[in-house]
C-alpha cells in the first residue's frame, strides 16, 4: 500500500504512465492500455493515496471492500459487511466499518463510474472461546484452523466453505438480509463469508450507485471445480449475470443501516476505542503532511479510443493478514 510520505510520487507515477500509454496508442495506432489502482479501505493505507488526483489519470479505482475485521481480533465479526451490523447508538464504532461508508467516502473524491467494488471469495475464520456462544460479537480465541487446501489459519476459500456447509454438518446462520453474508460454525470453528445471495446484493448496490463494476479476490478461491453447485465459479458467475441483467433488486435503506430488529441484534462485546476521525478509518496520529502537490496536466496527444473493458476484468491487491 501507499504511505503518506510517497503519495505525491505515486500520483507522478500515474501521470507518467498515462502519458506514455497515450503516446504509445497514437504511435502504434492501437487502443490505449488501461490504467488502474487498487486501494485498501484501512486507515493505515488511505493517507498514502491522493484519490482525487488518481481520478484524473486512472481508468479504474478498485476499492478493497473486505478484511474490515481479522481473525486476530477478540470477537468474531463479518469481514465484508455491506452495511453496519452494529446497533444504532451514540457509541457505534462499526458504523464506519462497512462497504457503504467506504464507497461513499470514495465517491466524494472520485467519479463513481471509475470505482470498482471489491468482493471476497474467501472467509475469515475464528476459534470460538465458548463453542456454545456463536453469534456475531462472541468472544474469539484466535484464528480458526487451517483449511484443507489453502493451509492458512484464519482463512478459508469459498470452495472449502461450501464443502464444509454441504458435507460436514456446519450450521449456517444468515445475518440481516442485504447487510452482510452468512456465518457458519461447527464446534469451536467459526467462519464468515459471502454467499450467492450476498453477491447479488453487492452487485445491485454497485449498479444503483453508478459504480463501474465489481472485482474479486480471487478467481481460484471460488468453487472453480463446481463441487458445491451445478456450475463452476458460482460466485463470479452470479456477479457477471447480475451485472449484465436489466433487472434490479432493492437494496436496504442506507438511512436506516444501523438499525437491527430486536431478535437479530448482536450481543454487546468488550468496548473498543472510539475513533476520533471524520473520514472512514483515516488515522489522526499520522504526522502532518506537506502542502499537497498540485500537478498541472502536460499537453497530451489526441486521445486514442480504448477498447471496451471486459466484463470479467479483475484487479488484485497484495493480500496479507494486515491488508
Amino acid at each position: 500500500g501507499g504511505t503518506p510520505e510517497d503519495r505525491e510520487n505515486y500520483v507522478l507515477l500515474a501521470q507518467t504512465l498515462r502519458e506514455e500509454f497515450e503516446r504509445e496508442a497514437v504511435f502504434k495506432n492501437k487502443p490505449r492500455l488501461l490504467l488502474s489502482v487498487s486501494i485498501a479501505h484501512h486507515e493505515k493505507f488511505l493517507p498514502g493515496y491522493d484519490i482525487a488526483s488518481f481520478n484524473t489519470y486512472m481508468d479504474f479505482i478498485s476499492v478493497i471492500c473486505y478484511d474490515y475485521h481479522f481473525s486476530y481480533e477478540s470477537a468474531v465479526n463479518h469481514h465484508s459487511p455491506l452495511y453496519s451490523l452494529e446497533e444504532d447508538s451514540d457509541y457505534s464504532y462499526d458504523a464506519k466499518i462497512n462497504i457503504n461508508y467506504t464507497i461513499h467516502y470514495f465517491m466524494e473524491l472520485a467519479d463513481p463510474a471509475k470505482l470498482v467494488l471489491g468482493i471476497p471469495t474467501f472467509g475469515r475464520t475464528y476459534k470460538l472461546e465458548n463453542p456454545e456462544d456463536t453469534t456475531l460479537g462472541s468472544y474469539a480465541d484466535g484464528p480458526g484452523d487451517k483449511g484443507p487446501s489453502t493451509g492458512e489459519k484464519g482463512f478459508f476459500a469459498y470452495f472449502e466453505i461450501c464443502n464444509f456447509v454441504n458435507n460436514e454438518n456446519w450450521t449456517v446462520v444468515q445475518t440481516k438480509p442485504g447487510y452482510a453474508g452468512p456465518y457458519a460454525y461447527r464446534g469451536n470453528q467459526w467462519v464468515c463469508y459471502d454467499d450467492i445471495a450476498m453477491i447479488r446484493h453487492k452487485v445491485a448496490y454497485a449498479k444503483q450507485n453508478g459504480l463501474s463494476g465489481v472485482m474479486f479476490w480471487t478467481i481460484d478461491y471460488d468453487d472453480f471445480l463446481g463441487n458445491c453447485q451445478t456450475d463452476t465459479f458460482p460466485l463470479i458467475r452470479t456477479a457477471r449475470n447480475a451485472l449484465l441483467s436489466s433487472d434490479s433488486m432493492p437494496i436496504p435503506d442506507s438511512g436506516n443501516q444501523n438499525t437491527l430488529e430486536d431478535d437479530n441484534r448482536p450481543p454487546t462485546v468488550r468496548p473498543r476505542p472510539t475513533p476520533s476521525v471524520t473520514p472512514p478509518l483515516v488515522r489522526s496520529d499520522v504526522r502532518p503532511q506537506k502542502k499537497p502537490l498540485t500537478i498541472l496536466p502536460r499537453a497530451l496527444p489526441p486521445l486514442a479510443t480504448p477498447r471496451t473493458p471486459a466484463s470479467d476484468r479483475n484487479d488484485y491487491a497484495e493480500q496479507s493478514d494486515g491488508v
